[in-house]
């Protein structure tokens, strides 16, 4: 090659291998790369060649000694360190991945970072014997669910039914089962009888009774089967009767982006469908000429996802060093060190990744096409943790939980999480709510100084980031030195999430069931409840059918269907099935509207994902949804997780209970006061919220909002700090005690952003005081004084 390059004036090695790269000629391009290292040993070029052929092939062990050759020649440089702690994360070598994140911090040149995102599945992380090991455990699992449910449809059963609610009055349901029941009776909040008749007689018994509630109460329903000798008991089952003519509008504090524009916040909720919501603005309280667009009310907390690496490893992400199966414990431990993301400096800072959930039904493992009406809605989600530790050490990092998709992206910061080895059994539980106030996130941001596509994220409104939610939920450590990172090791015991979701045959969204199995005890409601990963809730039917097990649903208007979603039961999966769709008023058109399915087990938690996806035609509008299941892989039975329907004009029935919603709205000068108001409307009925109102900054001089203590103990107190860069790039300044001022980057963004600041080394049972301020160019914001005593350290005789 170097003949060629000399007789071709202008043409370069690097050149040409490059050219040979782009042509996907990776083959050429190592031969020509080798035969230049032979022929020039000093040369870089050819290892950097090299090093991104064997990278981007996956061939990770030919590309370590490349990369230990440009780390040495450029130490301060972070590329080569991040390609290394790729390579030996791999190839599984744990204490080179570690040696490797120690010498990045000690060499990468200040004011850059290391970056290693190494976002894989559990099967990815875990040794040959260690997966063998969970897959023999996870067979004894599916087992024990199959004989459980063998032995309770044997057994004399009672089961409260999900009641059907939606009318004036309510229809209370139940099933028992080898029972000789001579009556039965429903039993409302403990106390209050309502008579139950039969609706179907036989091995299982279905029980109906009417119940008229009063408007806007909550209520318990249990059945109660009496034989000859007992009453046999169902388990209470939660029900609301909601008011129809309930409409909810209030007004929340707003916050500024930047000079010229806002975030401005409410509250809504309904008792009926169709309803709507808009803000509106304007400069005076009676002069609100200025709108937002009408949009549809969040619909209600319908779904209710339930997962943990050891009951749903494949929709679990994991950034870290390593995973190893705990048999004794039955729980995946995630071994530091844990995923470096620097692509965010600009608004949350440096990220040490951990943990990332989808929880879309069309999105398991993050690459599949999903549209925005398959999504779900966030606002105001719960998303409940139980982790377990082993020898964690947080360093000055706490963890938060993320939410967003494309290119917006938010991090829940007013909600931090402190990892710790000191509860008990080393258990740590947090509940965050994911309110669409921004007041209480702060906004990912991007980092043009190190990432070359960094334009991949962009501020964007919080409210999209958490409606029609098409993206994922990470777990991750913030506000800590990168270069002093979390230790030790964690387990996810369980990960559960209560949110939005688009099923159109959701109860809650008023689709009817009109038909349904009946030799099983199950709530055949259970199919359509959006609880998923509790095998105890799934639907099953005893044995095997002599004849299809048929669910048809109707749906309260015709839509436009476009995917269907059958989750199975792994214990009891389903062989053959077939889903139908189509519109009440004409015959099915066999050759578009019918989807017939040969459904592999899933017995594979590891590689196998449970959901799986069916098209449906979305060009036509229907109204009934009939699933048939004609066959299972197990003699014990026939289950099913859950069925999900997507539709691309599908607008969910409000929420009853108030949800928080916001809009940004732009267009404002500068120092303007703007007064604004939400309103809700549902047909002729029209309620608006009280007026407030928020005075813009005059110019991008950084605001401190709010600093208040987080957290003090005798070794360490953590100041918690809210404020706004104004879109300057700004620093976060200190001092304690009259001390030298310290400092910490507030980013750039221009929305408000949380920081928490770890103090050290302070005199125990003392008084202490913080000063803090912001700087930019654009000028330095008011100054902050916080003052507390810090607490006494636990004499030695405890």
């Amino acid at each position: 090659m170097n003949r060629f390059v000399e007789t071709h004036p202008g043409l370069t090695q690097e050149a040409i291998i490059a050219s040979l790269i782009n042509a996907g000629l990776s083959g050429d391009a190592e031969v020509a790369a080798k035969a230049w290292l032979v022929a020039d040993p000093n040369a870089l070029e050819p290892h950097i060649a090299l090093g991104q052929i064997y990278y981007t092939a996956g061939r990770w062990t030919e590309a370590l000694p490349h990369y230990e050759v440009l780390r040495a020649a450029d130490p301060g440089n972070p590329i080569p360190h991040g390609a290394l702690c790729w390579a030996y994360t791999m190839t599984r070598n744990l204490p080179a991945l570690r040696h490797t994140v120690s010498r990045a911090a000690e060499q990468i040149a200040p004011g850059r970072h290391l970056d290693w995102q190494a976002g894989r599945t559990v099967a990815d992380y875990l040794s040959d014997d260690d997966a063998a090991r969970f897959k023999e455990f996870a067979r004894r699992q599916q087992a024990a669910i199959r004989n459980a449910r063998v032995s309770r449809a044997n057994a004399p059963t009672a089961v409260t039914w999900a009641p059907v609610t939606g009318a004036a009055s309510v229809q209370l349901l139940g099933a028992s089962r080898n029972i000789a029941g001579i009556s039965a009776h429903f039993l409302i909040d403990g106390a209050q009888k309502v008579p139950a008749t039969t609706l179907v007689e036989g091995a299982t018994t279905i029980w109906s009774g009417e119940f008229t509630p009063i408007a806007d109460a909550h209520h318990t329903v249990t059945l109660v089967v009496t034989d000859e000798n007992s009453d046999h008991f169902g388990q209470p089952a939660p029900f609301r009767s909601v008011d129809p003519d309930m409409l909810w509008a209030e007004t929340r504090d707003s916050s500024p982006v930047g000079i010229s524009a806002m975030t401005v916040v409410g509250r809504v909720a309904a008792g009926m469908p169709e309803a709507e919501y808009r803000f509106e603005y304007g400069t005076a309280p009676d002069e609100l000429g200025r709108f937002t667009d009408w949009a549809p009310l969040p619909g209600p907390l319908n779904a209710h996802l339930s997962v943990s690496p050891q009951i749903a490893p494949y929709i679990c992400r994991f950034y870290v060093g390593a995973i190893d199966w705990d048999e004794e414990e039955g729980l995946f431990f995630c071994r530091a060190p844990f995923g470096k993301d620097p692509n965010h400096i600009s608004g949350i800072g440096f990220l040490d990744h951990l943990f990332t959930l989808r929880q879309n039904s069309l999105q398991p493992d993050g690459f599949r096409d999903i549209a925005p009406h398959e999504g779900s809605d966030l606002r105001d989600a719960e998303y409940a943790l139980v982790l377990r530790t082993k020898g964690i050490d947080e360093k000055d990092f706490l963890h938060c939980l993320g939410a967003g998709h494309g290119e917006n992206f938010w991090m829940l910061t007013s909600q931090p999480l402190a990892f710790s080895n000191d509860a008990p059994g080393n258990k740590l539980k947090a509940t965050f709510r994911l309110t669409a106030d921004p007041a209480q996130w702060t906004p990912f941001g991007n980092n043009p100084k190190e990432q070359a596509n960094y334009d991949r994220y962009q501020y964007g409104p919080l409210n999209d980031a958490l409606y029609r939610h098409v993206g994922s939920l990470p777990l991750e450590g913030a506000f800590g030195d990168w270069r002093d990172a979390p230790e030790g090791s964690i387990a996810f015991e369980q990960v559960t999430l209560k949110f939005r979701d688009a099923n159109v045959l959701a109860p809650a969204h008023g689709a009817a069931l009109e038909c349904y199995p009946k030799g099983s005890p199950c709530d055949p409601r259970r199919v359509v409840s959006g609880i998923r990963g509790q095998a105890e809730e799934n639907w099953y039917f005893p044995g095997v059918p002599d004849k299809p097990l048929v669910f048809r649903w109707r749906l309260p208007r015709a839509l436009k269907t476009t995917r269907c979603v059958i989750h199975q039961d792994r214990a009891m999966p389903i062989k053959r099935a077939r889903v139908t769709v189509f519109h009440s008023d004409e015959p099915p058109a066999i050759d578009t509207d019918i989807a017939i399915t040969d459904l592999p087990a899933c017995a594979d938690l590891l590689t196998e994902d449970a959901g799986i996806a069916i098209p449906l035609p979305g060009d036509q509008s229907v109204d009934t949804v009939i699933l048939e299941i004609f066959e299972g892989h197990s003699a014990e039975g026939i289950g099913i997780e859950a069925l999900e329907v997507y539709a691309s004009d599908f607008i969910p029935s409000p929420s009853p209970d108030p949800v928080v919603v916001s809009a940004d709205i732009g267009g404002i000068a500068p120092g303007d006061t703007v007064f604004y108001r939400i309103a809700c409307r549902r047909g002729e009925t029209f309620l608006a919220g009280e007026v407030r109102s928020l005075a813009l900054p005059v110019d991008a001089t950084p605001r401190l909002v709010q600093a208040d203590i987080f957290r003090t103990t005798p070794e360490k107190t953590i100041i918690a700090v809210r404020g706004n860069a104004m879109g300057r790039e700004t620093e976060l300044r200190w001092r304690v005690d009259g001390s030298d001022w310290q400092g910490t980057s507030m980013g750039w963004e221009a929305a408000g952003v949380h920081r928490y600041i770890t103090l050290r080394d302070l005199d125990p049972d003392a008084p202490h005081a913080v000063t803090l301020r912001l700087e930019s160019e654009a000028g330095t914001s008011r100054d902050l004084t916080l003052r507390w005593v810090t607490p006494p350290r636990k004499s030695g005789n405890g």
